[in-house]
């Protein structure tokens, strides 16, 4: 295959800076040693299973270039779910290094080494190596309806096509500094690093201290003077409750928010505390990271925007999905329909699934001519001005009483009250109800629950409306970071032990050990909790952030840079004798 792009970007990690020179060798002495082996072949599936860090961008660099189809694997995954997952793409090769071994199926394993060697060791010339057959640039693992994932295979031409493409519409380039902050199993990670790379951007990549600590994490971004970051609106309003003003997103001029609903409330506060570009992306796994853009810098509310390049978005009527011609919903119209993506990005299908491949990627006359698309799943709808909407998952509607409703509009009304600053919307199987959980943009504000009740009864009918309001700190994130309402029900509105803490009144005269309780089993749904208890598998990083932001709060205190690892406390008891002692 014709070589069209060229890795001419830089990256740092932990503070040490890897030049392009650098990183060069790196990624040819990744691929000779790849091609040593003596077990590549041209249709092999390779598995990278390394920690954040050069090892793992070079290694990623190396199998791009030599269209060697990859799996980037999460080190966290359970043994079961990563023999499933290797087992499904039919990995053959697993790069790792020393120091992590791991039983992988009788895999053939090649450990690249330490960063020290890849660099010290100089093979002589690069490596023109390229499969030009082989036309899967990776694969990837979504959740399944089934309970286990499903594996797409995204072709390399949607991918060469995403990095001529978005890079230039959202200024990523020479000048770029960029943080890669997202975990490499979700496919957003290819903009940070590949897209990046190759398009001459400086990479910051944090490690998975930085990764998981909002705190260490806005450190990072004013350290390194970042000025390009790409975020979910749920990771956003974590830095907000560490950061209100978006103090560390002063010097940040391009700022891409995706992979969930971007609530205007957020947009308002990000217009208003930053000077940055700020850019909507649009776009399922199944058609290469992002498929629309839309700049939001002076919008007042939000939408979509339009494809990239060779992509097509369609918003089209529900019912003739079902026939063999399509028809297109009109911007000038207001009906509802699904978001349907065509054009090069379109991944291959799902690996051993037909069915769920005949289902989704679907090949119908559209405009007069045959064409294949990926049903997304979303509903999507024009506004006032032709731009176009999403409105939310169509597996997020719901029947009740006997009406069909979309929670995620309950959500966009809820995120219109002033004072709102994130919302989940959820359903009760257990009680039959429609649950809203807020978060204040302050404390200060007069919203309660009866007020949000009554204020939406004036926008949304009667049946629409919640029978449960409640205010929490904070919302639950999935691992990949959005918001997962499943949880937010069952832990809220089905827990019948739950309480919400009294966290009023004078931190003087505050009983340190059971206000440190109470918080610490409200965040994190543990009902036995101690001074005895164990933070290790009770308490996951973003909690751990929350409840730090909480003691500052309650206490009038700031824990020290050191302490903002949740490695430095092993019991809830540490963190009562750190908090007693700070206060004495």
């Amino acid at each position: 295959m014709e070589r069209v792009l060229q890795c001419t970007g830089e990256v740092v990690f932990n503070g040490q800076l890897y030049d392009n020179k650098i990183m060069k060798s790196i990624v040819e002495n990744i691929k000779h040693k790849l091609i040593s082996s003596g077990k590549l072949k041209g249709n092999s599936v390779v598995a990278v299973y390394l920690d954040r860090g050069v090892e793992l961008l070079a290694s990623v660099c190396a199998l791009f270039e030599m269209n060697i189809t990859f799996l980037l694997i999460n080190k966290e995954i359970p043994t079961s779910r990563l023999e499933y997952m290797l087992d499904k793409a039919k990995v053959d090769i697993v790069i790792s290094s020393y120091g992590q071994e791991h039983d992988f199926l009788d895999i053939e394993v090649i450990n690249v080494g330490t960063i020290d060697n890849l660099i010290k060791h100089n093979y002589l010339g690069s490596v023109e190596f390229c499969y030009t057959s082989n036309e899967i640039a990776y694969v990837i693992f979504t959740s399944g309806s089934t309970g286990m994932p499903k594996a797409v295979q995204v072709r390399k031409s949607g991918l060469i096509n995403f990095i001529q493409s978005v890079p230039k519409l959202t200024s990523i380039d020479s000048n770029t500094i960029i943080g890669c902050f997202t975990n490499s199993t979700f496919d957003i990670f290819i903009l940070e690093s590949i897209a990046a790379l190759y398009s001459g951007a400086r990479v910051v990549m944090g490690d998975d201290e930085t990764c998981d600590n909002v705190k260490l994490l806005a450190q990072c971004i004013v350290n390194n003077k970042i000025n390009t970051l790409q975020f979910t609106p749920s990771r956003l309003r974590m830095i907000h409750k560490v950061d209100p003003h978006f103090e560390c997103l002063k010097k940040v001029k391009v700022l891409l928010i995706g992979g969930e609903s971007f609530p205007e409330e957020l947009l308002k506060d990000l217009q208003k505390n930053t000077t940055a570009k700020l850019f909507n992306m649009y776009g399922p796994t199944e058609t290469t990271i992002w498929s629309t853009i839309s700049e939001l810098t002076n919008k007042e509310s939000v939408d979509i925007g339009v494809p990239i390049k060779d992509t097509d978005v369609y918003i089209v009527n529900m019912e003739s999905l079902e026939s063999d011609t399509l028809i297109v919903i009109e911007k000038e119209s207001d009906e509802i329909g699904e978001i349907c993506i065509a054009g090069k990005g379109l991944a291959a299908g799902y690996i051993n699934d037909p069915e769920q491949t005949n289902r989704l990627f679907i090949s119908k006359k559209i405009n007069g001519k045959i064409t294949r698309l990926y049903r997304t799943g979303d509903l999507g709808k024009y506004g006032n001005n032709g731009e176009m909407l999403c409105l939310g998952r169509i597996d997020n509607q719901i029947k009740y009483s006997g009406h069909r409703i979309e929670l995620e509009e309950i959500e966009a009304h809820i995120n219109q009250i002033e004072g709102i600053y994130g919302c989940a919307v959820g359903f009760s199987d257990k009680y039959n109800k429609i649950c809203a959980f807020m978060i204040k943009s302050s404390e200060e504000h007069f919203l309660t629950e009866d007020v949000i009740k009554q204020l939406l009864l004036k926008t949304m009918p009667q049946y629409m409306c919640p029978s449960l309001c409640m205010f929490v700190n904070d919302l639950i994130y999935t691992s990949s970071g959005k918001v997962d309402r499943k949880s937010m029900v069952q832990k809220y509105a089905e827990n019948e032990q739950y309480v919400q803490p009294n966290i009023a009144g004078d931190g003087d005269k505050i009983d340190i050990e059971s206000q440190l309780i109470q918080l610490f089993a409200t965040i994190t749904g543990e009902k036995d909790v101690d001074l005895l208890t164990q933070l290790e598998g009770k308490i996951n990083s973003i909690q751990y952030v929350n409840l730090i932001v909480e003691l500052e709060e309650l206490f009038e205190m700031e824990f020290e840079d050191d302490k903002l690892s949740m490695l430095e406390f092993k019991t809830v008891g540490d963190i009562a004798d750190y908090l007693r002692n700070f206060k004495e």
